[in-house]
């Protein structure tokens, strides 16, 4: 990581999708991986994969997709506005 910046959403989202997971498992609204993905299979398409078919899996990895964007966001948000004021100069 070369900007500091990012550092903070570079572990609290991956933590946050990992809680989330884990969440859905321990409840049962989805089933565990069992099976066996490519590493290049793409990132929304692995749980489904894994679980062999089920829709829930891939609406949950959906849902993760979705709040990673959303930490992301104010902290891209910044950097935009650091980089905006620096031309402008």
């Amino acid at each position: 990581m070369f900007n500091p910046i990012l550092l903070i959403p570079f572990i609290v989202a991956p933590a946050v999708n990992i809680g989330l997971a884990w969440c859905a498992i321990t409840w049962k609204l989805v089933p565990p991986i069992v099976y066996p993905v490519p590493r290049t299979t793409p990132g929304p398409l692995m749980a489904f994969l894994g679980t062999g078919g089920d829709w829930r899996a891939f609406i949950l990895s959906l849902v993760c997709l979705v709040v990673s964007v959303l930490i992301y966001l104010p902290f891209i948000q910044v950097l935009n506005q650091e980089g905006g004021s620096d031309h402008a100069a």
